[in-house]
């Protein structure tokens, strides 16, 4: 769970993934993780394809 170590420094899942050239994304299971992960890059300009 770096992504959320990450969260915890101050730097969000979106900002990793744009960082990395990642701009859309899809995200498997609507599980609590899942809604955490999505509301993470929703603030972002990462476009969540599926959920």
């Amino acid at each position: 769970m770096k992504w959320l170590k990450n969260k915890i420094n101050g730097k969000s899942l979106g900002q990793r993934l744009l960082e990395m050239d990642i701009s859309k994304v899809a995200i498997y299971g609507a599980n609590e993780l899942g809604k955490m992960v999505y509301n993470d890059i929703k603030e972002s300009d990462v476009r969540v394809e599926c959920l």
